[in-house]
């Protein structure tokens, strides 16, 4: 089914034709998403399928005494079961849960793209070819967790961190893996220089030798979701496939960080964005001839770039135990946001024109053998269906 490459070629058409009207592009693309994934039948998406559609109706029907009883029975968070009982008060309908769940993931996400990128249509580009729509269809309650965090990365940028902490605290009730964005904190605001950069590779690298150990405490008391990955054996990488999907994987956060050293970094200094933090830019919005202004929240360019090794340690860790690439879901899009950040200051429109064709190129090429290979399927999203087929 070709449904997905439709909607990746609908959506590079409006870049082509509006990719400069900021506010129109970014509504418009995720509206069309927003759809696509809130019309899809309760079977596209492995977890939506087997337990997410069901459970619903299960949760909608229960007395709010009952559901610590569920608690105790599954592995939902708390959070997770109070949001679907809150819903289940207008409709026990899967289709409801479906469509609301759609509207706030990937309206979380346009709202990101909207307020943090520097380069609208080249990550809503990233944020399809990369599979990570796709995966939001089958994630659902990590993905709302995900959400969250992206409203609260304002109250981080503005150094209001009991705004920010009571922030990770909602998404982990929803999916206690949330917990991990508190190392967002200390990372956004660490001092811009190669030296601070190195330091924090060879930390991860050390993390990495007791692996095992910090995993299986962290399972036992914090990640309980988890825990299915030991019984099924993929803790350990069993499963795992080095596969065309994983190579691209590696290698899209690899290359986002070359391109980040080759532009943002000189004489040992992070280069921000021309965009600083808080500056008002002048934007054209849908066919208007009058400029309005729209404040743009700029993530430091140091941060990103922290993000995006985190990012691609996770990736590489995955062939030894496969709840990092569960754990990096939470820092992937921001080697998009670097991506674009670095295409985005490059001063010679040629050597511009040149590094931006290279990626949409190379993200094509990369999504259309995963697809071909079968490996959207991975999350169980073909084939894709209405759900009033």
């Amino acid at each position: 089914m070709y449904i997905y490459i439709v909607i990746l070629t609908i959506i590079l058409i409006n870049g082509i034709l509006f990719g400069k009207k900021r506010k129109w592009f970014v509504f418009s693309s995720f509206m069309i998403l927003i759809l696509f994934s809130g019309l899809r039948k309760y079977t596209v998406g492995i977890d939506l399928a087997s337990h997410y559609a069901n459970r619903f109706t299960v949760i909608a029907n229960l007395g709010w005494r009952e559901l610590s009883n569920f608690y105790h029975v599954h592995t939902y968070d708390m959070g997770f079961i109070v949001f679907d009982k809150i819903l289940g008060i207008i409709s026990d309908n899967p289709q409801w849960f479906i469509f609301v769940t759609s509207f706030i993931v990937y309206g979380s996400n346009a709202r990101y793209i909207y307020k943090h990128s520097d380069n609208v249509v080249l990550e809503t580009f990233m944020f399809i070819t990369s599979f990570t729509m796709m995966m939001y269809l089958n994630i659902i309650a990590q993905a709302l967790a995900i959400s969250i965090i992206l409203f609260g990365l304002d109250f981080l940028m503005e150094k209001n961190y009991i705004k920010y902490l009571c922030t990770v605290l909602l998404a982990t009730s929803i999916h206690q893996s949330a917990i991990i964005c508190l190392m967002f904190i200390p990372l956004m605001y660490l001092e811009n220089n190669k030296k601070n950069i190195r330091r924090y590779i060879i930390i991860l690298l050390v993390g990495a030798l007791f692996l095992d150990r910090i995993v299986s405490i962290l399972i036992k008391t914090i990640f309980r979701q988890f825990s299915v990955y030991f019984e099924s054996g993929s803790y350990h990488g069993a499963g795992i496939d080095v596969s065309a999907n994983s190579i691209f994987q590696i290698s899209m956060h690899a290359i986002a960080l070359f391109i980040a050293v080759l532009f943002l970094i000189k004489k040992d200094k992070i280069i921000e964005s021309e965009i600083s933090i808080k500056k008002k830019i002048k934007i054209v919005f849908f066919k208007e001839d009058k400029i309005k202004t729209s404040e743009v929240l700029q993530l430091p360019t140091n941060f990103l770039i922290y993000m995006s090794i985190t990012a691609l340690i996770f990736r590489i860790l995955i062939f030894q135990s496969y709840i990092f690439s569960r754990m990096g879901f939470y820092v992937y899009f921001f080697s998009f946001s670097l991506m674009a950040r670095a295409v985005a200051n490059i001063k010679m429109k040629y050597n511009k024109r040149i590094v931006e064709g290279f990626v949409y190129i190379y993200m094509m090429i990369m999504f259309l053998i995963f697809y071909k290979s079968s490996g959207v399927n991975s999350y169980g999203v073909l084939p894709y269906e209405f759900f009033w087929n």
